[in-house]
């Protein structure tokens, strides 16, 4: 009797969870990229193979990257005027530039010289913060294809590339990680390997 009892009221717990979870589900949209809620086309870091380069901000930073259209983003210091170049192939569906390259903190939105990459996934991969961008709307591009160079412009203190994966039609990032470095955190170092097959 006590057993009989005891599952009876664990199938009860069970069926209310099943439950929760269908409920919640039809509560919350589902996300349409593609392929899903994230960013699920490969990508490599986006600068010269070989370069260690420092994280400055990762996804969910304090300092810049807790709104909806960069929560899932990163900042890398870099050189100004070092080449940034495509980790992944796609066609290039927005870019601006005009921005100074030091100082223009609302330029092109907060997002200074900017490009914007529509990938086969059907996210899309910013690229922000800018000096120079050497891409033009409609252009396909592969791996490795410069985008431009880094800059400081827009909303931002110190030269950098910011960089995430978005919705192309809303801005909202999406979570990515990169085929070399998974997912970078702040204070850390990571290497491009561009181009290169990684067992």
């Amino acid at each position: 009797m006590f057993s009989k009892r005891m599952l009876a009221a664990g199938l009860g717990v069970a069926l209310l969870g099943v439950l929760l979870v269908v409920a919640l589900a039809r509560a919350i949209p589902p996300t349409n990229t593609g392929w899903g809620t994230q960013a699920d086309a490969p990508q490599y870091l986006p600068w010269t193979p070989g370069k260690a380069v420092w994280v400055s901000q990762g996804p969910y930073g304090d300092y810049s990257h807790r709104g909806e259209k960069s929560r899932f983003s990163w900042d890398f210091l870099i050189g100004i005027h070092e080449p940034v170049l495509t980790g992944v192939a796609g066609e290039v569906v927005l870019t601006f530039g005009g921005c100074d390259i030091l100082d223009s903190q609302e330029c092109g939105d907060g997002w200074g010289n900017h490009a914007l990459l529509r990938v086969k996934d059907g996210t899309c991969a910013r690229f922000a913060h800018l000096a120079t961008v050497a891409v033009k709307r409609e252009q396909r591009v592969a791996v490795g294809t410069p985008i431009g160079t880094v800059g400081s412009s827009g909303h931002s203190t110190e030269p950098h590339l910011h960089y995430q994966r978005e919705e192309c039609a809303t801005g909202r990032a999406l979570p990515s990680r990169f085929i070399e470095a998974g997912v970078p955190q702040a204070g850390g170092e990571v290497t491009s390997a561009l181009g290169r097959k990684l067992d």
